[in-house]
């Protein structure tokens, strides 16, 4: 698989009854592949995917891989939270959400929010992506 182009990591935006307007996500990333956009990036660094319950989450995921599919473009599904095992647990349920997509990115914590000094923190950040990119957690 090769990326190229411009993926865009899409917001959530929500309704006034605080629920997620799905139509205004369908509406956003039709656009961006409109305007030319190689992927989307649901649920990423901007996507309030901390925010979200597990079926907001799987509603956008078939949403954006919906849109994917029916255009031919590449859909990377964030899957990062603050807590290791919760964050390999997401990325297995957003895979098997988003079969039809082209691609499925877990992330791992962030040492920022950790740790004041990334220097220790890279050992440990490096002993929990390296079983996730292997599939072992």
């Amino acid at each position: 698989m090769s990326f190229r182009g411009v993926y865009i990591p899409l917001i959530t935006p929500f309704a006034g009854d605080g629920s997620v307007a799905l139509d205004a996500i369908e509406g956003l990333a039709n656009g961006y592949l409109d305007a030319g956009c190689a992927g989307l990036v649901p649920l990423g660094t901007t996507g309030e995917s901390t925010s979200l319950d597990a079926d907001e989450k799987h509603a956008i995921v078939d949403l954006c891989s919906r849109i994917c599919r029916e255009r031919g473009a590449q859909l990377i599904v964030g899957g990062g939270t603050n807590n290791t095992e919760a964050t390999a647990t997401a990325g297995t349920g957003a895979n098997a959400a988003a079969a039809a997509s082209t691609a499925a990115r877990v992330s791992a914590p962030s040492p920022s929010a950790t740790s004041p000094n990334p220097s220790p923190v890279a050992g440990f950040v490096l002993s929990k992506v390296r079983p996730l990119a292997a599939g072992r957690h």
